[in-house]
Protein backbone atom coordinates (compact mmCIF):
# COMPACT_ATOMS: atom_id res chain seq x y z
CA UNK A 1 0.00 0.00 0.00
CA UNK A 2 2.87 2.38 0.87
CA UNK A 3 4.44 1.56 -2.57
CA UNK A 4 1.09 2.15 -4.08
CA UNK A 5 0.36 5.63 -2.73
CA UNK A 6 4.13 7.18 -3.28
CA UNK A 7 3.32 5.50 -7.08
CA UNK A 8 -0.25 7.90 -6.94
CA UNK A 9 1.82 11.10 -5.43
CA UNK A 10 4.44 10.49 -8.17
CA UNK A 11 1.89 10.38 -10.74
CA UNK A 12 -0.04 13.54 -9.20
CA UNK A 13 2.64 15.59 -9.41
CA UNK A 14 4.32 14.71 -12.54
CA UNK A 15 0.73 15.08 -14.20
CA UNK A 16 0.63 18.84 -12.14
CA UNK A 17 3.69 19.72 -13.38
CA UNK A 18 2.90 18.72 -17.02
CA UNK A 19 -0.57 20.92 -17.04
CA UNK A 20 1.22 24.10 -14.93
CA UNK A 21 4.11 24.00 -17.80
CA UNK A 22 1.48 23.59 -20.72
CA UNK A 23 -0.74 26.50 -18.97
CA UNK A 24 1.98 28.28 -18.52
CA UNK A 25 3.72 28.20 -22.00
CA UNK A 26 -0.01 28.89 -23.42
CA UNK A 27 -0.47 31.91 -21.59
CA UNK A 28 3.44 33.51 -22.81
CA UNK A 29 2.67 32.41 -26.58
CA UNK A 30 -0.95 34.07 -26.11
CA UNK A 31 -3.29 31.01 -26.53
CA UNK A 32 -5.75 30.51 -24.32
CA UNK A 33 -8.30 27.26 -24.05
CA UNK A 34 -11.07 29.48 -26.37
CA UNK A 35 -8.70 31.62 -28.68
CA UNK A 36 -9.16 29.18 -31.80
CA UNK A 37 -13.22 29.54 -31.59
CA UNK A 38 -12.70 33.78 -30.85
CA UNK A 39 -10.55 33.77 -33.54
CA UNK A 40 -13.23 32.02 -36.36
CA UNK A 41 -16.32 33.87 -34.38
CA UNK A 42 -14.36 36.96 -35.44
CA UNK A 43 -13.85 35.69 -38.54
CA UNK A 44 -17.83 34.87 -39.38
CA UNK A 45 -18.57 38.64 -37.95
CA UNK A 46 -15.99 39.64 -40.36
CA UNK A 47 -17.04 38.33 -43.47
CA UNK A 48 -20.63 39.06 -42.82
CA UNK A 49 -19.91 42.65 -42.25
CA UNK A 50 -18.20 42.71 -45.72
CA UNK A 51 -20.70 40.61 -47.37
CA UNK A 52 -23.43 43.85 -45.74
CA UNK A 53 -21.68 46.25 -47.37
CA UNK A 54 -21.34 44.91 -50.20
CA UNK A 55 -25.15 44.33 -50.62
CA UNK A 56 -26.06 48.13 -49.46
CA UNK A 57 -23.20 49.69 -51.91
CA UNK A 58 -25.53 51.16 -54.76
CA UNK A 59 -25.64 49.40 -58.59
CA UNK A 60 -24.52 51.53 -60.87
CA UNK A 61 -26.45 53.89 -62.67
CA UNK A 62 -28.29 52.44 -65.62
CA UNK A 63 -27.67 53.93 -69.48
CA UNK A 64 -31.05 55.29 -69.25
CA UNK A 65 -30.57 57.20 -65.90
CA UNK A 66 -26.95 58.49 -67.39
CA UNK A 67 -29.11 59.86 -70.53
CA UNK A 68 -31.43 61.97 -68.08
CA UNK A 69 -29.20 63.25 -65.81
CA UNK A 70 -26.81 64.29 -69.14
CA UNK A 71 -29.35 65.77 -70.34
CA UNK A 72 -30.98 67.85 -67.28
CA UNK A 73 -27.28 69.08 -66.85
CA UNK A 74 -27.04 70.31 -70.85
CA UNK A 75 -30.04 72.02 -70.90
CA UNK A 76 -29.40 73.87 -67.52
CA UNK A 77 -25.61 74.66 -68.29
CA UNK A 78 -26.31 75.42 -72.30
CA UNK A 79 -29.26 78.06 -70.40
CA UNK A 80 -26.69 79.41 -67.96
CA UNK A 81 -23.80 80.17 -70.60
CA UNK A 82 -26.17 81.76 -72.90
CA UNK A 83 -27.53 84.18 -70.60
CA UNK A 84 -24.30 84.84 -69.05
CA UNK A 85 -22.69 85.31 -72.29
CA UNK A 86 -25.37 87.60 -73.26
CA UNK A 87 -25.12 90.22 -70.35
CA UNK A 88 -21.47 89.94 -70.91
CA UNK A 89 -21.64 91.08 -74.62
CA UNK A 90 -23.84 93.78 -74.08
CA UNK A 91 -21.93 95.40 -71.07
CA UNK A 92 -18.68 94.78 -73.04
CA UNK A 93 -20.00 96.66 -75.79
CA UNK A 94 -21.58 99.24 -73.63
CA UNK A 95 -17.82 100.18 -72.22
CA UNK A 96 -16.69 100.35 -75.81
CA UNK A 97 -15.06 96.86 -75.38
CA UNK A 98 -15.43 95.50 -78.88
CA UNK A 99 -13.23 92.56 -78.44
CA UNK A 100 -15.09 91.71 -74.99
CA UNK A 101 -18.51 91.68 -76.14
CA UNK A 102 -16.94 89.52 -79.28
CA UNK A 103 -16.35 87.23 -77.01
CA UNK A 104 -19.43 87.63 -75.34
CA UNK A 105 -21.32 86.75 -78.62
CA UNK A 106 -18.76 83.60 -78.91
CA UNK A 107 -19.32 82.29 -75.33
CA UNK A 108 -23.10 82.65 -75.80
CA UNK A 109 -23.00 81.03 -79.21
CA UNK A 110 -21.32 78.33 -77.50
CA UNK A 111 -24.58 77.85 -75.03
CA UNK A 112 -26.42 78.17 -78.10
CA UNK A 113 -24.55 75.19 -79.69
CA UNK A 114 -24.61 72.90 -76.34
CA UNK A 115 -28.10 73.37 -76.55
CA UNK A 116 -28.84 72.53 -80.11
CA UNK A 117 -26.67 69.11 -79.04
CA UNK A 118 -29.34 68.31 -75.79
CA UNK A 119 -32.39 68.63 -78.73
CA UNK A 120 -30.73 66.20 -80.79
CA UNK A 121 -30.45 64.03 -78.42
CA UNK A 122 -33.67 64.33 -77.41
CA UNK A 123 -34.99 63.14 -81.03
CA UNK A 124 -32.95 59.83 -80.21
CA UNK A 125 -29.65 61.60 -82.10
CA UNK A 126 -26.45 60.78 -80.62
CA UNK A 127 -24.53 63.02 -82.61
CA UNK A 128 -25.78 65.10 -80.11
CA UNK A 129 -23.04 64.35 -77.68
CA UNK A 130 -20.26 65.38 -79.96
CA UNK A 131 -22.33 69.09 -80.19
CA UNK A 132 -22.06 69.23 -76.28
CA UNK A 133 -18.39 68.18 -76.38
CA UNK A 134 -17.82 70.53 -79.18
CA UNK A 135 -19.47 73.78 -76.72
CA UNK A 136 -17.65 73.40 -74.05
CA UNK A 137 -14.49 73.19 -76.13
CA UNK A 138 -15.57 76.49 -77.97
CA UNK A 139 -15.95 78.42 -74.56
CA UNK A 140 -12.11 77.06 -73.49
CA UNK A 141 -10.41 78.07 -76.46
CA UNK A 142 -12.39 81.56 -76.63
CA UNK A 143 -11.84 82.02 -73.12
CA UNK A 144 -8.41 81.32 -73.14
CA UNK A 145 -8.03 83.43 -76.46
CA UNK A 146 -8.75 86.46 -74.54
CA UNK A 147 -7.31 85.68 -71.55
CA UNK A 148 -3.99 85.54 -73.85
CA UNK A 149 -5.24 88.88 -75.54
CA UNK A 150 -5.46 90.70 -72.57
CA UNK A 151 -2.10 89.23 -70.77
CA UNK A 152 -0.35 90.23 -73.95
CA UNK A 153 -1.89 93.75 -74.49
CA UNK A 154 -2.70 95.11 -71.05
CA UNK A 155 -5.17 98.14 -70.22
CA UNK A 156 -4.15 99.25 -67.07
CA UNK A 157 -5.84 102.58 -67.28
CA UNK A 158 -9.17 102.13 -66.02
CA UNK A 159 -7.66 100.25 -62.78
CA UNK A 160 -5.53 102.77 -61.99
CA UNK A 161 -8.59 105.51 -62.46
CA UNK A 162 -9.68 102.86 -58.82
CA UNK A 163 -6.83 103.25 -56.94
CA UNK A 164 -7.45 105.54 -53.92
CA UNK A 165 -5.74 107.98 -51.82
CA UNK A 166 -5.76 105.31 -49.09
CA UNK A 167 -4.31 102.57 -50.97
CA UNK A 168 -1.65 104.63 -52.36
CA UNK A 169 -0.58 105.50 -49.13
CA UNK A 170 -0.56 102.04 -48.24
CA UNK A 171 1.47 100.52 -50.96
CA UNK A 172 3.99 103.58 -50.42
CA UNK A 173 4.27 101.91 -46.54
CA UNK A 174 5.07 98.28 -48.06
CA UNK A 175 7.35 99.79 -50.48
CA UNK A 176 5.33 99.10 -53.74
CA UNK A 177 4.58 101.26 -56.94
CA UNK A 178 1.38 102.01 -57.72
CA UNK A 179 2.16 100.38 -61.76
CA UNK A 180 3.88 96.70 -59.95
CA UNK A 181 0.68 97.10 -57.69
CA UNK A 182 -1.75 97.29 -61.03
CA UNK A 183 0.17 95.10 -62.76
CA UNK A 184 -0.17 91.99 -60.33
CA UNK A 185 -3.97 92.23 -59.82
CA UNK A 186 -4.04 92.34 -63.47
CA UNK A 187 -2.27 89.18 -64.21
CA UNK A 188 -4.00 87.38 -61.16
CA UNK A 189 -7.41 88.11 -62.40
CA UNK A 190 -6.64 86.81 -66.34
CA UNK A 191 -4.77 83.97 -64.99
CA UNK A 192 -7.51 82.72 -62.21
CA UNK A 193 -10.15 83.26 -64.94
CA UNK A 194 -8.30 80.97 -67.35
CA UNK A 195 -7.63 78.34 -64.51
CA UNK A 196 -11.37 78.18 -63.89
CA UNK A 197 -12.28 77.83 -67.65
CA UNK A 198 -9.55 75.15 -67.94
CA UNK A 199 -10.75 73.48 -64.45
CA UNK A 200 -14.44 74.11 -65.64
CA UNK A 201 -14.92 74.06 -69.08
CA UNK A 202 -12.48 70.68 -69.15
CA UNK A 203 -14.06 68.69 -66.69
CA UNK A 204 -17.25 69.42 -68.60
CA UNK A 205 -15.93 68.19 -71.71
CA UNK A 206 -14.62 64.96 -70.49
CA UNK A 207 -18.13 64.41 -68.34
CA UNK A 208 -19.50 64.47 -71.99
CA UNK A 209 -17.25 62.52 -73.78
CA UNK A 210 -17.09 59.71 -71.14
CA UNK A 211 -20.85 59.19 -71.42
CA UNK A 212 -21.05 58.75 -75.01
CA UNK A 213 -21.02 54.97 -74.58
CA UNK A 214 -24.15 54.76 -72.06
CA UNK A 215 -26.18 57.94 -73.98
CA UNK A 216 -25.61 55.61 -77.07
CA UNK A 217 -26.72 52.50 -75.33
CA UNK A 218 -29.61 54.14 -73.79
CA UNK A 219 -31.02 55.52 -77.72
CA UNK A 220 -30.45 52.25 -78.82
CA UNK A 221 -32.85 50.72 -76.68
CA UNK A 222 -35.11 53.32 -76.22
Amino acid sequence: MTTWFAWMAAVISSTRDVIGSSGGNSRRKGKGLFDGAVTRAEGDLLRRIQNHKAMMKAPPPLPEEIFQRVLRLAQFDGLSIVGVGSVCAVLAASLGDRIGAGIGVLVAGAGAVELHGVSLLRHSDARGMTWLVNSQCLILLSMLGYCALRLAHPQLEPLRAAVTDEMKQQLELIGWSIDHFIGLVYRFTYFAVALATILYQGGMALYYFRRRGPVATALESA
